[in-house]
């Protein structure tokens, strides 16, 4: 019966002081509702990450995007990408010493910003992921793409998360 009461007692404090999963909160204290379109930036780093983000934020969010060439708008919603960098350094060598194993990372950070005043930051976030040596050049650079690919859908969807979760 103690032990009941003790779990049924952490439940409740648990419940009470507003702790949830990653990614299972909301966004209301985020996304103002009377917000009409969102507007990405990326202020350094690959436009193959803003592409994607881009993609994300607008089925979450359920926004129009904004063009830079669209009217003015004091309802706009702004993103910015910060300090969004791709790196790849060698993590495993042969016995002659070539590399054969690299790890990629991206990572940045994102802040939201509505009538010039800041929402919501991420932090900064990093992905990781590894390169198999295992062919020419072109063979490393085309794996090397393609893992890319796949943490730049990772990294927007971690900082989702975190935003979805208030954290």
């Amino acid at each position: 019966m103690m032990r009941w009461l003790t779990g049924a007692a952490c439940a409740l404090i648990l419940s009470a002081c507003g702790y949830h999963l990653v990614g299972q909160g909301g966004i209301s204290n985020v996304v103002p509702k009377d917000a009409v379109a969102l507007q990405v930036q990326i202020l350094s780093g690959d436009d193959a990450l803003l592409a994607v983000a881009e993609k994300s934020l607008v089925q979450r969010m359920a926004l129009p995007l904004f063009k830079k060439n669209d009217e003015s708008k004091d309802a706009v919603l702004h993103i910015y990408i910060e300090h969004a960098q791709e790196s790849m350094r060698a993590t495993s060598f042969d016995g002659s010493g070539v590399a054969n194993q690299y790890r990629l990372t991206i990572s940045g950070r994102m802040r939201v910003l509505y009538q010039d005043k800041e929402r919501w930051q991420s932090g900064v976030v990093a992905v990781q992921g590894d390169v198999f040596a295992t062919g020419g050049a072109v063979v490393i650079e085309a794996q090397r793409e393609s893992v890319a690919k796949s943490l730049r859908t990772q990294w927007i969807q971690q900082v989702l998360q975190r935003m979805y979760s208030g954290f």
